[in-house]
């Protein structure tokens, strides 16, 4: 029965893992979603040839299974090879994007601890190999680089919506607003000393300008239109001399990818990339571009 709890327990996180539900493993094998259900709650127990046909499923050893090989062996690109084995393309698609979701809560725990060292972890520049990896097809765009300029991934997927909201004006504006404020060179100060270990969390218009060089007036303006971008907030605060408005900001790591993006379209020369397949990029049908 001890074993019966333990592989219920192993199949369950193995499910969400792949992100599927009961039924749709059960479809996968050509059972019920209950039968699923009820080796996942350990009061039953799948017979040995779809023991077997569970492993396949979900890309793994039957010891794994059975709590007798606790992690897959090989190197990491091995292991993450066989989570794709066997996958079509769209399926594939899938798999990467679930993967991807699943590193930042998985490391949750260990990314939150007190940092031991002081110096930040900042991956290895790869500059022989200009390690830039494009991937373009109607499922799925990914991009990352390291270099000594910026160490980047990102991964973007046809969306049901097939970008239809570039369509809507509402939408547009904004997005054009974001872009105009971003085009000002003294914007693009502010933004990287707010990001920066020399500011604190609250401040003031007249701290900002005496660290970037930018009139206090400007950098009013410019901080006063961050709080409307949310990179940003006011706050009225009562200090000795009066009262007044300070600033305070968690930094916003959605700014900063926007902005290095820019950077890599606009200012990346490299052309020797370690792996390059660059089909056509079509996120989009061609009825939204009439």
């Amino acid at each position: 029965m001890q074993m019966q709890i333990f592989l219920g327990e192993r199949l369950t996180a193995l499910r969400r893992e792949k992100g599927v539900t009961q039924e749709e493993v059960g479809e996968a094998l050509g059972v019920s979603g209950k039968t699923v259900s009820k080796w996942e709650n350990g009061s039953s127990a799948p017979a040995l040839e779809l023991l077997a046909e569970l492993a396949r499923y979900y890309n793994v050893s039957a010891d794994m299974l059975l709590g007798l090989e606790e992690k897959p062996s090989g190197r990491l690109e091995e292991q993450i090879a066989r989570l794709f084995a066997g996958l079509d393309r769209k399926e594939a698609a899938m798999q990467a994007f679930q993967l991807v979701r699943t590193i930042l809560p998985a490391g949750f725990e260990a990314f939150c601890e007190d940092p031991k060292e002081e110096k930040p972890a900042v991956p290895a520049a790869d500059n022989e190999r200009h390690c830039l990896h494009r991937v373009a097809s109607p499922e799925i765009y990914q991009y990352s680089v390291a270099s000594e300029e910026m160490n980047l991934a990102v991964m973007l997927l046809r969306n049901r919506a097939d970008f239809g909201w570039m369509q809507d004006s509402s939408c547009a504006g904004k997005i054009t607003a974001l872009f105009a404020f971003l085009s000002d060179t003294d914007v693009l100060s502010v933004c990287r000393f707010i990001h920066s270990d020399v500011c604190t969390q609250h401040f003031t218009a007249d701290f900002v300008a005496a660290h970037t060089g930018i009139g206090q007036d400007k950098v009013k303006t410019i901080l006063d239109a961050s709080v409307g971008f949310e990179l940003c907030r006011k706050i009225k605060a009562q200090l000795a001399e009066g009262e007044t408005f300070i600033y305070e900001t968690d930094g916003s790591g959605k700014l900063l990818a926007i902005i290095s993006l820019a950077y890599q379209h606009a200012c990346d020369d490299s052309r020797g990339y370690a792996y390059h397949y660059n089909s056509r990029m079509t996120l989009m049908t061609g009825e939204d571009m009439k």
